[in-house]
């Protein structure tokens, strides 16, 4: 005879039989598993070709990818490897054309052996050869019928006042290097105050500050930078009228007294000389602007700093009265507070001196600039003066000009200058 549990488990075995035995015999049931195996069936026919297709059309493609860069992997590297050579002889060529210009403008053909024994070989110039006005803009600065004559006395006194300008700017320019210098150490040392004080509005004072040490590291660097232009402008100088010099010396030695290709060596070299000139002016005024534009951003940053200075002071000061006005202070007590205010009160005086004294070094600095931009400016109002005339100066006066205009220069440059460029030349170091 079966246990009850026996006869349990049959129990739950034969409703589970006659489940099973109901659902088969259900019509939906069929119907459900009728669709599920005809949507496999539809699958395994449609999406598994088309799948199957798709793969074998990718490894098709690769493997025509492959081939192609396997086929072509030779041309590629020599395509790339000519690239990278053209480049690097590109870059070579171009620093060597810039190097040699100034040599080519500044060689005399005469100091050859036998080159001016030909009577019409003097009268030469680089700038006469094909193409050498493109590729040299010293000979394409000016068009030939821009100037009609020489000046060389009338330019060459523009160029010694510009000489005297730019010498007496350089030395005030290596002061100002040094006082904004000083300026950008003092700021620097104030943030590190600031951000460590209990003053209300320290975070946008602290960041006012900094950026103003940025700026004012960045305006000594133009400063420098514009020193540098001012020496080379000057040395240059030197050497383009020595160049000049010889030029119109070697015709006038060569050729008759009336010879027009002594007129015509002269005008031509003038004209080489008032571009190189001109150019130069031009780069130091761009410098200058440059310049000119950071201590305009430098005078920003003072009038913020001093209008945060401004309103802290007020609120010190207000809180200050408020505290000596309570009973309790009058007795002796409060003293912390005091003491946080007269600390605020402190670094506050700071920071108005600190104000004056970068303010007094910008102001300085920018009159500086001022007066170097309105010579220069004038200077190339004159040189366009230059070419309009009708009187030819005799070429004696001009080889004597430019004679004592070099002693000058390489006097003024050997005395004047030298104890100017070591201080610049410590101030870079």
């Amino acid at each position: 005879m079966p246990s009850p549990d026996q006869t349990e488990r049959i129990t739950r075995t034969e409703q589970i039989r006659i489940f099973l035995r109901l659902a088969i015999a259900s019509p939906h049931v069929h119907r459900a598993i009728g669709l599920f195996l005809s949507a496999m069936r539809f699958i395994r026919r449609v999406f598994v070709p088309v799948f199957t297709g798709v793969v074998g059309l990718a490894g098709c493609a690769i493997r025509i990818v492959l081939g192609v860069l396997a086929f072509f992997k030779l041309p590629i590297i020599a395509l790339l490897a000519g690239l990278v050579m053209v480049s690097v002889v590109s870059f070579g060529i171009a620093s060597l054309w810039r190097s040699a210009q100034a040599t080519l403008m500044s060689f005399d053909f005469c100091e050859l052996p036998m080159v001016c024994a030909h009577r019409h070989f003097t009268s030469f110039n680089i700038c006469d050869l094909p193409f050498v006005p493109v590729v040299v803009p010293s000979c394409g600065a000016l068009p030939p019928a821009s100037v009609s004559r020489a000046d060389f006395p009338g330019l060459l006194a523009i160029q010694h006042r510009a000489f005297d300008d730019l010498v007496a700017g350089s030395a005030t320019n290596s002061e100002l290097i040094v006082n904004v210098k000083r300026a950008e150490v003092a700021i620097r040392d104030l943030v590190v105050l600031v951000k460590a004080s209990n003053l209300t509005t320290k975070e946008p004072l602290a960041a006012t500050l900094s950026l103003f040490s940025v700026d004012a590291h960045r305006t000594g660097r133009g400063l420098q930078l514009l020193m540098s232009k001012t020496y080379g402008t000057i040395d240059r100088l030197i050497a383009y009228n020595t160049y000049a010099l010889r030029v119109i010396e070697a015709a006038h030695k060569t050729f008759p007294q009336d010879d027009l290709h002594i007129e015509a060596t002269t005008i031509r070299t003038f004209q080489a000389s008032m571009a190189s000139f001109s150019a130069a002016v031009s780069a130091i005024l761009v410098e200058a602007t440059t310049v000119s534009a950071s201590l305009d951003v430098l005078e920003e940053r003072l009038s913020t700093i001093h209008a945060l200075s401004i309103q802290e002071a007020l609120d010190t000061a207000l809180a200050k009265d408020e505290l000596l006005w309570q009973l309790w202070t009058v007795l002796g007590g409060n003293r912390r507070q005091l003491r946080d205010l007269a600390d605020r009160a402190s670094i506050l005086q700071s920071v108005q001196q600190y104000r004056a004294l970068a303010s007094a070094y910008i102001a300085a600095t920018v009159q500086a600039l001022t007066v170097v931009d309105a010579d220069l400016t004038q200077l190339r109002e004159q040189l366009s003066i230059q070419a309009i005339g009708c009187d030819s100066i005799p070429v004696e006066v001009q080889v004597r000009s430019l004679e004592r205009s070099l002693r000058r220069l390489q006097e003024s440059s050997g005395s004047d200058t030298g104890p100017t460029r070591t201080s610049h030349g410590n101030l870079q170091s």
